[in-house]
């Protein structure tokens, strides 16, 4: 691949990388909106919006709290459970409604954080550094571990010696396939 052909590679995969998080940008915030409105209207439209609510959730990366609750059940005995905020999200409970909300406004934060590190070459140049623990991270792997951490060390070592060493290596593979 020449310079000029990963050099386009690199411009689209930012161009990609901006748009996808504005388009979620834009969708957290009109979410956030349908739920104002189905606090203060009853609306029942923001139901079928669950599903794209959560995934919002998700690709954000914000994990899911839960909320603590004592009802009576009956004959001097109460019921403790802790309910999952997101699966409750419709619960007019002041704990829910402000969890989601919160939750709503932590995940425009976030795109909105990630549509400015699109633009931002120490945030491309800390991802190429930290490459494997970034695809480790990816991949929803804890990324505390030792193994990641040698990992990391392995590919300071040999990232910049497929460098220094690339037309040698280019031609070995060429080689090797030929």
């Amino acid at each position: 691949m020449n310079p000029i052909q990963f050099l386009i590679c690199f411009i689209v995969v930012i161009i990609y990388k901006a748009f996808s998080n504005t388009y979620y940008y834009f969708q957290s915030i009109k979410l956030s909106n349908d739920y104002s409105d189905f606090l203060k209207n009853e609306s029942s439209s923001v139901f079928s919006k669950k599903q794209d609510i959560q995934k919002l959730f998700s690709r954000a990366h914000i994990k899911n709290s839960y909320v603590p609750v004592t009802q009576p059940v009956g004959y001097g005995y109460l019921q403790a459970a802790n309910y999952p905020i997101i699966d409750n999200m419709f619960v007019k409970d002041q704990r829910v409604v402000s969890a989601i909300i919160g939750m709503l406004e932590e995940a425009t934060g976030v795109y909105r954080r990630r549509i400015f590190e699109s633009f931002n070459p120490i945030f491309w140049v800390e991802t190429i550094i930290y490459l494997p623990r970034s695809i480790i991270a990816y991949l929803g792997l804890s990324t505390d571990v030792i193994a990641v951490k040698i990992i990391q060390v392995i590919w300071w070592i040999i990232a910049p010696m497929a460098i220094i060493y690339r037309n040698s290596l280019i031609s070995v593979f060429q080689n090797l396939f030929n």
